[in-house]
């Protein structure tokens, strides 16, 4: 692990990199944003004790959104995916425990998909979400 400051405006990482770390902010303020046919849209902000980048817990997984700093600076905890990896299998209750935080982030994500598919009336096709490969 390694601490990272980032300034104003300065890009954490952008859609479709790699996901190498997991980065935890200590200080600071971050926006994440998806780009839409070269349109960004913004959707949360996050502060301090937040983590993000939780992708990297997946192998040769990328980034899905961009994270940027709209604070005067930030700075991260940064730990490489190698390292989660080798704390995850020194330690199986460590990895439990990540396992049901994911799992935790995962049910209000869908909570969320839920309230805004109603909200919009079926706009969207919600079996598009449920779709699997293969």
């Amino acid at each position: 692990m390694h601490i990272r400051t980032y300034e104003k405006d300065e890009i954490v990482f952008f859609r479709g990199d790699p996901s190498h770390a997991l980065y935890l902010l200590k200080k600071g303020t971050v926006s994440l944003d998806i780009d839409m046919a070269g349109n960004f849209e913004n959707l949360t902000s996050i502060k301090s004790g937040t983590a993000l980048g939780e992708s990297c817990l997946l192998k040769d997984a990328n980034r899905l959104l961009n994270a940027y700093v709209t604070s005067e600076q930030a700075e991260f905890y940064v730990i490489p995916q190698d390292n989660i990896f080798d704390i995850f299998e020194s330690s199986p209750k460590i990895k439990l425990k990540m396992l049901e935080s994911l799992a935790e982030m995962y049910n209000s994500y869908n909570m969320n998909l839920f309230n805004a598919y109603q909200a919009s009336r079926g706009f969207f096709n919600l079996r598009q979400v449920y779709q699997t490969e293969g």
